[in-house]
């Protein structure tokens, strides 16, 4: 079972409320050398302490000997004529009292040497202290980590846990849309079933329909071929008509502005594909030779301009036109029997002149150089 936040918080409570827990926790987390650092600190303190008493008892002592020379030597110096006949006894005492007095100096030069023994492993002592200190510090920065990444992993695996609920919830949900759809499928497809049965049912009606249909389409082909002869037989007379109301009706109007026709208007064919309906050449007043190309419209259109200045502008065109001998200045013109709206603006913008059976000049030609 995995370890999580309420455990932890558990062992907390019960390592304070039983403090012998606590005590076996920490030997075991710090381990026995660090346990046993306070008892051995007490142990070095308690050694400095005796060879400082010790220590200072000598001072003591050597400063009471001190004392007593003083006051040996006043004697002395009072009493030195009354004393004389001691002086070899004075001097032999005091060569003993030297000798007892350079003894216990040498004693305290022992016991100063102990002591910077004592006071040198104390320092060797603090120094490994603290060398155990800053494992110890080691050791619980590592144990806070390792705690940290805990936490971390236990916050991670509670997301986990709530995205997987969230995850099983949704499941459970499509599983119920799923079987929602499942018996929606099942109703459709009996009605599928019963459309298809229907379907085949209409489609046998729809097929003997299509059958009279296709019947009736031959019959209305036929008749259409027949209508489409009679189209183009009308449309060539109408054609015929137009082409003939145009010659006559621009001789006299090129008469009228004062042009000689140098030829009678005629139709000249290009290729297969191409013809002009009218094409004639004309002088003006001053001497100028101009050739006049015309396309007849029943009704002109503002796209039948941009179609003409199109053929005119074609390389082959313009090549056939110079070997039939049509070449210099050029005039083009669209003649019709009427016109839709936009044709004025048309021929203005592709500078072809608009002439009107009826109406006359809508707007004039401009001049083309080929």
């Amino acid at each position: 079972m995995a370890f999580t936040v309420e455990d932890f918080d558990d062992l907390i409570r019960l390592l304070e409320e039983n403090r012998e827990w606590l005590q076996r926790l920490r030997q075991l987390l710090l381990g026995e050398e660090v346990m046993v650092l306070p008892a051995q600190v007490q142990a070095l303190q308690a050694v400095i302490g005796t060879v400082l008493a010790e220590v200072a008892r000598h001072q003591q002592e050597q400063t009471r000997v001190l004392s007593s020379m003083l006051a040996v030597l006043q004697t002395i110096t009072s009493s030195i004529q009354a004393l004389t006949n001691v002086q070899e006894r004075q001097v032999e005492a005091l060569i003993r009292f030297r000798l007892e007095v350079d003894q216990r100096f040498a004693d305290l030069a022992a016991n100063q040497a102990r002591l910077e023994e004592a006071v040198a492993k104390l320092a060797e002592a603090q120094r490994q202290a603290e060398e155990r200190l800053a494992r110890l510090e080691e050791a619980q920065i590592r144990a806070e980590e390792r705690l940290a990444r805990l936490e971390e992993a236990v916050a991670k695996l509670a997301e986990a846990q709530r995205q997987a609920e969230e995850r099983l919830a949704r499941l459970e949900e499509a599983q119920i849309r799923a079987e929602e759809r499942l018996a929606r499928l099942e109703e459709a497809q009996i009605r599928t079933e019963e459309r298809l049965a229907r379907l085949e049912e209409t489609q046998i009606r729809i097929q003997e329909e299509i059958r009279d249909l296709t019947a009736q389409i031959r019959r209305l082909v036929l008749a259409q071929q027949a209508m489409g002869d009679q189209l183009n037989r009308f449309g060539s007379v109408v054609g015929i008509v137009a082409e003939e109301r145009m010659a006559v009706y621009m001789e006299r109007w090129l008469e009228s502005r004062g042009y000689q026709l140098q030829m009678p208007i005629s139709s000249l064919p290009l290729d297969s594909e191409t013809e002009i309906d009218g094409v004639t050449q004309v002088r003006d007043a001053e001497g100028n030779v101009e050739w006049l190309l015309i396309s007849v419209r029943v009704r002109a259109r503002p796209r039948d301009f941009e179609d003409f200045a199109g053929i005119l502008s074609r390389e082959r065109i313009r090549r056939l036109l110079r070997e039939r001998g049509i070449q210099g200045r050029i005039r083009p013109f669209i003649f019709g029997m009427t016109m839709q709206l936009g044709a004025v603006q048309a021929a203005h913008q592709h500078r072809i002149g608009l002439i009107l059976s009826e109406r006359g000049e809508m707007a004039p030609a401009g001049l083309w150089e080929l």
